[in-house]
């Protein structure tokens, strides 16, 4: 099996625009169109994703974006997990965390 190193950041202004178009790409895949009126969140995920509580994460291979994941705090100690998105080439490779 191919074995990968990933590493899992905060995103950062630099990766902000690979994570908007791996997470629209899901949606293509997944629905066949994408409405862009329903995600504006993924305009600025920094700012969107910097409020307490919550905050925007990518994983990345040799600095590549390949992963995104979001958690906010819904209150009540609940939080939701959002934005998670795998690059369509590297969804079955056994990943190692660095």
């Amino acid at each position: 099996m191919i074995q990968s190193h990933i590493k899992i950041v905060p995103i950062s202004k630099d990766h902000e625009t690979a994570a908007k178009e791996l997470i629209l790409k899901g949606f293509e895949e997944r629905s066949g169109f994408i409405d862009h009126s329903l995600n504006p969140d993924l305009n600025c995920l920094t700012e969107t994703y910097s409020a307490e509580g919550a905050f925007f994460l990518a994983g990345l291979i040799d600095n590549e974006l390949v992963c995104t994941g979001a958690i906010t705090n819904e209150g009540n100690g609940e939080c939701r997990l959002q934005r998670m998105s795998v690059k369509a080439v590297i969804r079955s490779i056994k990943w190692k965390l660095r």
